[in-house]
């Protein structure tokens, strides 16, 4: 059977199974098959994780039918079916394999009907829960046609709440669960998507659609795009109901948005904890980027008895050496060649943290003569050298406070290869479990900030001071902001470390007094919850 439709061939075929099968082809003799050429019945398998809530049920594309033998199982025949299908050739199809399984007649909508919006629209006017369920590849071949339909009519349902209702994709990541901590102490509802439990497109579209109807959100938060999937459903359904979606950078997002960029929509906000990278999300789509520090969780981190001081001077962090390296350079083309131009680039980064890191490669990759025209493979060498930079930091650091015997909590592996032997070394600590107590246990705890970060400062200029102890962290400009000079201590060099340590650790009241200080000002402007509302001020004022 062949049907020319928009110069397209829908080709109807048995296959290998002997059931009807699909597929369409165009004058270029491009070939999509709408279902499988060996047993397309089994596609039914794929849909396992798919229950029916809806009142509505939208079927988004249908071929022929078959991944909905289970799905429809045990269907309620008030509700409302639609089939909605390009081809008016497969929704008859369809129907009839609908209605010889379950007795139901659906109301059909394809290409040839006419005024297809108003008889969508007359089917949902009733009111209900909406459900649409996605055939991928029907909808691949005619997105156009179902966006086009579905946005429009599904859009005009309200669905943003009158009382505040954020909902966090939530997995294991860092801030993660102090960002739930914060939401749930500043409006009692939040409502989390956990993301790494959902084993399926299939499921993670269900959940979606289904909690963007049932709770009726007016707002969702990422950290670092966490929880967006390949697929595009999450852009899809927040774009069609026009719910905001607020996205917190706390890492370099020029890796992230390698595999990201194109789920960038008008309704997402990017907040970024480092202000270098600013002007470089304006330029990949968003319409709105703001500045947004780190902060902390006093829960987590707030005074509480405390341990006996047995380690007088103390970094707590990874080498970023070692296996951490080694996963870099599985990211992209690695030469051995390179290492040399990596750690001239990194020389350069240390020197001025602000320059222009993306030229400065590809000088240095043309006067190496190693090519890198890839964007994967250049925003990647970029990480890499940035990365190795703050190694490097880290290091020269670390050997310079050697006399004054400090002790490391982290990858012992990892700072053995990068400052060997003579020095103490600890294991690594869990940030949600051990690490106030860690930080409790040293008298003077050092910050070495990653070159990762230009001007922005990092978690330990929050959560020692407010734990009640004492930092001295390498100067970063946005302290100038955060903080009062009373209320941090800050060095420049090597040798200026080396003073305030000798000052500072014989000095056990002036610690206490500078530590107050800055635990005041943490919990009163530091936290995650205000964070929250901080976020929730720019996206809605």
């Amino acid at each position: 059977m062949l049907v020319t439709m928009n110069e397209k061939e829908l080709i109807l075929f048995e296959a290998q199974s002997g059931a009807l099968s699909v597929r369409l082809e165009n004058a270029s003799e491009e070939v999509c098959h709408i279902h499988s050429i060996v047993d397309p019945e089994a596609e039914g398998g794929y849909f396992c994780d798919l229950t029916i809530w809806g009142d509505i049920v939208i079927l988004e594309g249908t071929g022929l039918g078959y991944h909905l033998n289970k799905v429809l199982m045990g269907i309620d025949k008030k509700i409302t079916l639609i089939i909605l299908e390009f081809f008016k050739e497969n929704a008859q199809l369809c129907a009839e394999y609908l209605k010889g399984l379950y007795g139901v007649d659906p109301v059909v909508i394809t290409s040839e009907t006419k005024n297809r919006e108003q008889e969508l629209q007359k089917c949902i006017d009733n009111g209900g829960l909406v459900q649409v369920v996605k055939h991928p590849a029907s909808y691949r071949a005619k997105h156009e046609f179902y966006d086009s339909l579905l946005n429009s009519v599904l859009r005009r349902r309200p669905v943003l709440a009158q009382k505040r209702n954020s909902v966090l994709l939530s997995g294991n990541f860092f801030l993660q669960r102090e960002l739930n901590n914060a939401v749930v102490k500043a409006d009692e509802q939040c409502t989390v998507i956990d993301y790494t439990k959902l084993k399926s497109a299939v499921a993670y579209e269900n959940e979606i659609q289904y909690l963007m109807q049932e709770t009726e959100p007016d707002l969702f938060i990422s950290v670092n795009m966490l929880g967006f999937d390949g697929n595009g459903i999450f852009t899809e359904y927040t774009s069609r109901h026009g719910v905001p979606v607020a996205i917190w950078f706390v890492d370099d997002p020029r890796p992230i948005l390698l595999s990201k960029r194109e789920h960038i929509r008008g309704n997402m906000t990017a907040f970024c904890w480092e202000r270098n990278y600013i002007q470089f999300l304006k330029d990949a789509g968003f319409s709105h980027v703001e500045y947004l520090p780190l902060a902390t969780d006093p829960e987590l981190f707030g005074c509480s008895a405390k341990p006996e001081r047995k380690v007088p001077f103390a970094f707590v962090g990874t080498s970023m050496a070692g296996a951490f390296r080694s996963s870099l350079r599985k990211k992209f083309l690695w030469k051995k060649e390179t290492e040399a131009l990596v750690y001239e680039i990194a020389e350069q980064i240390l020197s001025d943290p602000s320059m222009d890191i993306a030229s400065m490669i590809q000088r240095c990759a043309n006067t190496a003569q190693v090519s890198f025209s890839d964007e994967r493979n250049r925003v990647w060498l970029q990480s890499y050298c940035i990365h190795t930079a703050g190694m490097l930091k880290r290091k020269r650091i670390i050997e310079s406070m050697k006399p004054f015997s400090i002790e490391i909590f982290g990858d012992a592996d990892g700072w053995q290869e990068l400052v060997g032997n003579g020095f103490s070394v600890h294991p690594p600590v869990d940030y949600a479990t051990k690490l106030h107590e860690v930080y409790g246990s040293v008298s003077v705890n050092l910050n070495v900030t990653s070159s990762q970060m230009p001007t922005a400062v990092n978690q330990r200029v929050f959560d020692i001071p407010v734990s009640g102890n004492f930092l001295i962290s390498d100067y970063q400009k946005d302290l100038d902001e955060l903080f009062e000079k009373d209320e941090i201590v800050v060095y420049h060099s090597k040798e200026e470390l080396a003073e305030l340590y000798s000052r500072y650790s014989s000095d056990e009241h002036s610690c206490r007094i500078i530590t107050q200080k800055a635990r005041e000002r943490i919990l009163n402007e530091h936290t995650y919850v205000r964070r929250y509302e901080s976020m929730r001020k720019k996206m809605f004022s």
